[in-house]
């Protein structure tokens, strides 16, 4: 792959489609047990998107009509 070519996948969205080819194999980590190790082989995009989110400002905020000055306040005699 060319570097223009690696430069078209540099921002990938969540809703792109591949395929991943990888070699894992497990060993000894002493004291920690066991481990696995992952090592990618190849990579196959079958439907590349594009990513165009802007971080925070996808997330939605509802906000709350209540506060704590509203809420009433308990006694030992309530329970």
């Amino acid at each position: 792959m060319t570097d223009e070519e690696r430069k078209q996948y540099e921002k990938i969205s969540p809703e792109t489609v591949g395929q991943i080819s990888m070699k894992c194999s497990g060993y000894d980590a002493g004291a920690n047990g066991v481990g696995i190790r992952c090592q990618p082989m190849s990579i196959c995009i079958r439907k590349f998107v594009p990513w165009t989110g802007g971080g925070a400002d996808d997330f939605q905020v509802e906000t709350t009509t209540s506060n704590f000055e509203e809420q009433t306040a308990t006694s030992a005699a309530d329970f």
